[in-house]
């Protein structure tokens, strides 16, 4: 089930190579991972080449937060966590670790997803990420 509450054909951007598949872990780097080293600490990695933020339990993909680059900016468009990981948090911390990399990166954000949209609004400490000339259109305060 999706995490921003729509279904892939709701939202429309999802895509047969979006769908969540068991595959092969990503060879980009992790972008967060806990302190513990357990095998089934959930991993957050940049798929560039799928332009998404992914996220691995025990080596399983679990979701993925899917972004289009829009100039200089991510615009994150749909976020969805497997059914089977479902209800554990991963959703937000998939998302802390997407934004806190764009964040490493000075990367602008476009939250069109509605979960990250709901995400920043809950952490402002992310809000300045996005522009302060969009935010208006996702309806988040101005600072």
């Amino acid at each position: 089930m999706s995490q921003s509450q729509e279904s892939p054909s709701q939202l429309g951007s999802a895509s047969p190579e979006s769908a969540l598949q068991p595959e092969t872990p990503s060879s980009a780097e992790p972008v967060e991972q806990s302190s513990s080293a357990a095998k089934s600490d959930p991993v957050v990695s940049e798929a560039p080449q799928r332009d998404r933020f992914e996220i691995r339990v025990g080596g399983d993909l679990a979701g993925f937060t899917v972004y289009r680059v829009d100039g200089e900016r991510y615009a994150f468009v749909h976020t969805e966590i497997d059914s089977r990981f479902a209800g554990g948090g991963l959703g937000s911390v998939l998302i802390r670790g997407a934004l806190d990399d764009v964040r490493r990166r000075s990367i602008p954000v476009l939250p069109y997803c509605p979960f990250v949209r709901r995400y920043i609004a809950r952490h402002s400490e992310y809000l300045d990420l996005v522009p302060p000339d969009a935010r208006a259109e996702f309806d988040l305060p101005a600072a």
